[in-house]
């Protein structure tokens, strides 16, 4: 619904201009998944994994997912936010990884954005569309890519409308290895002398000219080029690294973003065979 809203949206602004997208890698051990939900003052509370350990000193936790909704007809703006939640971890660790999931500030940033540019922005374009405008809108969903007894994946995709002739959209990956009680970076995955990025990139180049070439598709390739900026948002999901690209990264806003899965046992020769996904070594 939210995006048929943004269509719409986007559809009465460009008028007006113009006239003009768990399981567990690490361990080897599937998590047990149960889910509950209850619905109370626009918010749902999920289970969204339990993870068993394959021995009784390895972690056992939980992952919840509460969606909060709001919308305020009087400040024009509607949100829907994932907030994941992890419990049964040392004190410590869970700390560190809520952190790093919480969402309250992205909630609150947006909130004081309406405050402070949605009237302004409104006054100029009722003029010209001569109705009242549309609200905005801030989606942000949260995804479980893997849950282990040693590395939680979690992909954040983030939607919205906030003006202009078309939304925006972003993704943001939380990697977080239960073991050191540290996020992860890339290079953390692989041996210390690897060029794990030339490796990675090459396989995305491929991936995405022939991608690209069979739909007709213009290739950005400079934001596939072998840095750390470009693939700083990856991922662990299906005994694949997955690396996500934004809209704009490797093509036009209306390509929509892009991901590419490459297999681990393909990159086994370079990962650390004591790092977070180390038993694809070899």
């Amino acid at each position: 619904m939210n995006r048929i809203r943004f269509l719409f949206a986007s559809l009465l602004l460009s008028t007006a201009c113009s006239a003009q997208t768990g399981r567990s890698v690490a361990s080897g051990a599937a998590p047990k998944t149960s889910r509950t939900a209850s619905e109370e003052n626009g918010t749902s509370r999920t289970l969204v994994c339990t993870v068993t350990p394959p021995d009784r000193n390895a972690t056992l936790y939980r992952i919840h997912k509460e969606t909060i909704r709001e919308t305020d007809p009087d400040s024009h703006f509607t949100i829907e936010v994932d907030q994941l939640s992890v419990d049964g971890l040392d004190d410590t660790v869970a700390i560190r990884v809520n952190s790093l999931l919480d969402m309250t500030a992205g909630i609150r940033k947006f909130k004081q954005h309406v405050e402070s540019d949605y009237k302004e922005w409104a006054r100029s374009l009722g003029k010209s569309l001569k109705c009242d405008p549309p609200g905005w809108d801030y989606t942000r969903k949260a995804d479980v890519l893997t849950s282990s007894s040693r590395l939680i994946s979690v992909r954040i995709y983030e939607w919205g409308h906030t003006g202009g002739v078309h939304g925006y959209s972003t993704t943001a990956v939380v990697n977080f290895d239960l073991s050191s009680g540290k996020s992860l970076e890339l290079g953390d995955l692989f041996l210390s002398d690897a060029d794990c990025l030339q490796r990675i990139a090459a396989r995305c180049v491929d991936v995405l000219e022939k991608r690209f070439a069979a739909n007709g598709i213009v290739f950005f390739r400079e934001g596939a080029e072998p840095t750390a900026h470009n693939y700083r948002r990856w991922g662990i999901r299906n005994d694949c690294l997955v690396v996500f690209f934004d809209p704009y990264d490797v093509n036009c806003w209306a390509d929509g973003p892009q991901e590419v899965d490459t297999p681990l046992r393909d990159l086994g020769d370079i990962i650390a065979p004591d790092g977070p996904v180390g038993e694809f070594a070899r």
